[in-house]
């Protein structure tokens, strides 16, 4: 398993968590982390898309080049 594809799953898994606890805290408590709800909808936006597509890319490179 090359390494490149570890790191991206690893990192892809804790961004997207983090995203969804901060996201899942706000709809729980109702009170933001950050101090702004928005803030804190943006934050949690921005980690699960950039978490999914760090899963995707660790995807891809497990598969290898298309032939």
């Amino acid at each position: 398993m090359p390494t490149r594809a570890i790191v991206l799953l690893v990192l892809g898994a804790l961004m997207v968590g983090l995203g969804a606890y901060v996201a899942g805290r706000l709809l729980a408590t109702g009170a933001p982390l950050t101090g702004n709800r928005w803030i804190d909808l943006l934050f949690a936006f921005f980690f699960v898309l950039r978490g999914a597509m760090n899963l995707a890319a660790g995807r891809r490179v497990l598969r290898g080049p298309r032939t």
